[in-house]
């Protein structure tokens, strides 16, 4: 039987109205929206605020999105209306599955497209974070139902108000969604290390539900004081996980055992827990391969970033190209098998 590759990072754009459609009526005011602008093109908005271009992005094709900017800048109207330009697999659950099928794809774990944008915009609004938030995993759980178990969706969750949080990973739960992506920054000022956040974590493994980092427009990972001047580049760098990995596997060891010893005495050194616990997307172009030479077969998981202007138009093809050599258990833990652990399959 051949083994699923199931691809661990694509994104589904949510539709306009989403947030509205399936926010709580009391917060309606408060949804966000996808609205055009005067000139026609589409801004992701909040209380009649711009947050962001409501792009459409194409594999490989950083350089539209450039060219777009240009033309509004330029205050040249839109060549297209953002509906004319989105093909219904970026936002359909049923278009998605069958694009799956066209790729060669058994399964995908569809994340927010919009969602890594609009965080930190409402962060001083509590409920209509958690409002939002909360619409946005109401759609997703339709998502997952319709896919038809071939659509493993991400929900939005924050940890800053652990009383939502407890109750939003119970309905994930109940919905089989079994991935929730949360901000990688410190939750009210605490670390996530921090020991008053235990009990929000063990209300993750509660529900069987796995935190999930991706790098967006989220809080800073550390507090601006540490920061020269703009932080933007040093986040970039945290955002790219596959570059931080191998370094933390090589020098968790020496960093605990190498300053006198640890704080507390672990069963495990400290790069066996990386290694036992976390699980890291890998794109096609950031050599797999070699990732897995330095880290074992556990670690990394086949991702595509699909639709995104970053990511590969044939996830399928262009991973059999820098992967030829891989062979037996480790070709299929990291088309499929890592994955499955993290979903608990």
């Amino acid at each position: 039987m051949t083994a699923r590759i199931i691809d661990g990072d694509q994104h589904l754009h949510e539709p306009r109205t989403m947030w509205r459609d399936h926010i709580d009526p009391s917060l309606r005011d408060a949804a966000l929206a996808i609205e055009d602008d005067e000139l026609g093109y589409a801004w992701l908005t909040w209380r009649g605020a711009r947050l962001y271009p409501a792009e459409i992005q194409m594999p490989g094709k950083a350089s539209l999105i450039g060219k777009e900017r240009l033309r509004m800048e330029a205050r040249e109207p839109a060549e297209a209306s953002y509906d004319e330009l989105l093909p219904p697999e970026y936002t359909d659950p049923k278009a998605r599955v069958t694009a799956l099928d066209d790729f060669g794809l058994d399964a995908a774990v569809v994340f927010p497209n919009f969602g890594l944008l609009w965080e930190e915009s409402l962060s001083d609004d509590l409920p209509a974070l958690t409002g939002n938030m909360r619409a946005f995993n109401r759609w997703m759980a339709g998502v997952v139902s319709e896919g038809g178990g071939r659509l493993h969706g991400v929900a939005h969750v924050t940890m800053r108000d652990p009383q939502w949080l407890t109750q939003e990973l119970r309905a994930l739960a109940d919905a089989g969604i079994k991935l929730a992506m949360t901000a990688p920054a410190p939750v009210n000022g605490k670390a996530l290390s921090h020991p008053d956040l235990d009990p929000i974590w063990q209300a993750f493994c509660d529900a069987d539900v796995a935190p999930v980092f991706h790098v967006g427009a989220f809080r800073q990972p550390l507090d601006p004081a540490w920061y020269e001047g703009d932080p933007e580049p040093v986040d970039k760098l945290l955002g790219s996980a596959f570059l931080w990995v191998a370094p933390a596997v090589a020098l968790a060891n020496m960093a605990i055992h190498g300053h006198g010893g640890p704080l507390k005495d672990l069963p495990l050194r400290p790069s066996e827990y990386i290694l036992r616990q976390v699980r890291v997307g890998a794109l096609a172009y950031e050599q797999p391969a070699g990732l897995i030479e330095l880290c074992g077969e556990d670690t990394f998981m086949f991702g595509s970033d699909w639709p995104h202007a970053e990511g590969i138009a044939d996830p399928v093809g262009t991973y059999e190209k820098m992967v030829p050599d891989l062979k037996g258990e480790a070709r299929a833990k990291l088309f499929g098998g890592n994955i499955k652990w993290l979903l608990g399959l």
